[in-house]
């Protein structure tokens, strides 16, 4: 690079000398069924073994995972007791683009996978990030009126006030608690025609 601090400066997991990288020096050294799991739990901020194994319909992600940790690829340790890991976010971030890149189909059924397994483990707000991602509009409104109560209690004002908003307005106007709360949330946190515009 011409100016090394520039593109440090702006360096992302999007760059596409990180993702020929990925692609060349890591995805095609690993056996196939590797390549897969890295590539299927891409799309999550955190993972275990019993929520990878959601996602790709096997039985050892626990197994890969440690495995992963062990050989140092790119894989943080965060809760040893409970066994959660997290993949380096520029290396996330590369997967996921490549994931794009050869199996864009994959992307709306793993979202959907990975929020079922986290709202049966009480993560509420992990699994509505994969349920917007994956575009499942009713089910988003349909679970924030029925857990918006128990949500306030927990202090997500801001998490519920940000799901609101990438409600599809048709969707979102056709709830009278979705309305009523994000009303009283919004007149705090909004600029007034933002606020005005929603509503409208």
């Amino acid at each position: 690079q011409g100016n090394v601090h520039e593109y440090i400066a702006t360096f992302g997991g999007h760059d596409r000398y990180l993702r020929a990288y990925v692609a060349g020096e890591i995805l095609a050294k690993h056996p196939t069924e590797r390549r897969q799991f890295l590539l299927k739990t891409s799309v999550l901020k955190a993972l275990c073994g019993p929520l990878c194994d959601a996602l790709t319909g096997r039985d050892d992600g626990r197994a890969m995972l440690e495995e992963l940790y062990r050989s140092n690829q790119f894989v943080a340790l965060v809760d040893e007791a409970r066994g959660w890991y997290q993949y380096h976010d520029l290396f996330a971030k590369a997967l996921q683009d490549q994931l794009e890149v050869e199996h864009p189909q994959w992307l709306p059924q793993l979202h959907r996978r990975a929020a079922v397994w986290l709202l049966e483990n009480d993560l509420f707000p992990e699994a509505m990030r994969h349920l917007l991602r994956a575009g499942e509009w009713p089910e988003v409104a349909r679970l924030l009126d029925q857990a918006i109560l128990s949500e306030l209690r927990r202090g997500s004002d801001h998490h519920i006030l940000r799901w609101m908003q990438q409600l599809p307005n048709e969707l979102f106007l056709q709830h009278d608690t979705l309305l009523v709360t994000f009303t009283r949330l919004a007149i705090h946190s909004l600029p007034a025609e933002q606020l005005m515009a929603r509503l409208n």
